[in-house]
């Protein structure tokens, strides 16, 4: 059963408008654009960050600081009070915090919907109690993504997943950019530049994800890079609670089936 201090949340623990950077003028198949529904006519960026805090992320907060730019933090708990003080800062100074999981374990987050379950409240719990936000967020990005493969999640228990978190509102994000700054080589500030900004220019609403992690090195040379050459196009900045379209690869299917989601809308020119 969903507890029913879940049921009855519908807050996040995200900036209040005032704090997001406002414009001066303000499903298709997974990594196709789609023209439908009618995209935001403001083109919004989202920067994402997951599996922070790290060490990193001090360095992160720094350039976002200086660049007057908002972004989400996917995070994991990390009983560290070090840490739990370095998102303290990250909400403080209006930066979206959501939760990715507790224990990053596959095998275990997605061995049912009631291990997802409890690794998301033991998340958002966490979030809660570090940040002082009055409301716990119900913004939330899978592990591996909601297209993680069916070696680590089984199709129908995701499909039941995804039921699961509807059914109390909850809202999952996925990415339709990828900095590619998982795999086993560390990507350079080129690389990272070449991944991402191209990539952004084809969408309304960019979605970009990047790791929070110490061995991610030439991400804070990149990011103000990232940065100015989005702005140079139009795009404003923003947190993903208030994205109009979210970036969803797979959502719950009533026939049993998962289904493709959305959130791929061409760039407004």
């Amino acid at each position: 059963s969903i507890p029913s201090a879940i049921m009855s949340s519908s807050a996040s623990a995200t900036p209040s408008s005032s704090a997001v950077e406002q414009p001066e003028s303000k499903p298709s198949a997974e990594g196709q654009i789609s023209d439908k529904p009618v995209p935001n006519p403001q083109n919004t960026a989202y920067l994402t960050f997951d599996d922070g805090p790290t060490a990193l992320t001090p360095q992160v907060l720094d350039i976002l600081k200086e660049q007057g730019v908002k972004a989400t933090f996917f995070v994991v708990c990390k009983q560290d009070p070090a840490l739990e003080a370095v998102m303290k800062r990250a909400y403080d100074e209006g930066h979206e915090i959501a939760v990715h999981s507790a224990t990053h374990d596959y095998h275990k987050i997605y061995a049912s919907k009631e291990a997802f379950l409890a690794d998301f409240q033991t998340t958002r719990e966490w979030i809660q109690r570090v940040t002082g936000s009055p409301e716990p967020t119900l913004q939330y990005r899978f592990p591996g993504g909601s297209s993680i493969s069916k070696k680590y999640a089984e199709p129908d228990i995701l499909n039941s997943i995804l039921f699961m978190m509807k059914e109390i509102n909850a809202i999952h994000n996925d990415w339709n950019v990828s900095a590619g700054d998982a795999s086993k080589t560390v990507p350079t500030k080129e690389q990272l530049l070449a991944r991402i900004i191209p990539e952004a220019l084809k969408y309304n609403e960019p979605v970009i994800l990047m790791h929070d992690a110490q061995r991610n090195v030439h991400l804070c040379e990149a990011l103000p890079e990232i940065i100015s050459a989005l702005r140079k196009e139009g795009y404003v900045f923003d947190t993903v609670s208030r994205i109009q379209n979210p970036v969803q690869h797979r959502i719950y299917g009533q026939d049993g089936n998962l289904h493709c989601g959305g959130g791929y809308l061409k760039r407004v020119k």
